[in-house]
């Protein structure tokens, strides 16, 4: 492998899973969601995202431990969503995971559809 090879090579995000509260709720301190990912690089990973839009987009900050990123959040407004995952190493490479994941809730009823994506990268 060259040297410009080895700097090129993006961050390596897999095993995006989410969990949820049960019961599942919008109200904090009772409901919420845990999104986990394992992301590897061969120089350094530098910061994971986890990136959330409805009708608009917030980026949380994950969690590292080891190569294990997690997030946990409360969805407070019912709403349609999806999430995935950015990712940069120390020289500025770049990867997103490649699915937006969906995620459904409604409040009063306390239902959360959420559908779990698996890829292989």
């Amino acid at each position: 492998m060259s040297k410009c090879q080895q700097f090129n090579n993006l961050p390596e995000i897999i095993n995006v899973i989410m969990k949820a509260s049960d019961p599942l709720d919008t109200e904090p301190g009772v409901g919420w969601e845990n999104i986990s990912c394992t992301v590897t690089d061969n120089v350094a990973v530098d910061e994971v995202e986890l990136v959330l839009i409805g009708d608009t987009t917030t980026e949380y900050h994950m969690i590292k431990d080891g190569d294990d990123y997690y997030c946990n959040i409360t969805i407070s407004t019912a709403d349609e969503y999806t999430y995935h995952i950015w990712a940069d190493d120390l020289i500025g490479n770049e990867d997103t995971s490649t699915l937006n994941h969906p995620i459904y809730l409604q409040t009063g009823m306390l239902m959360r559809v959420v559908r779990f994506i698996s890829w292989i990268l």
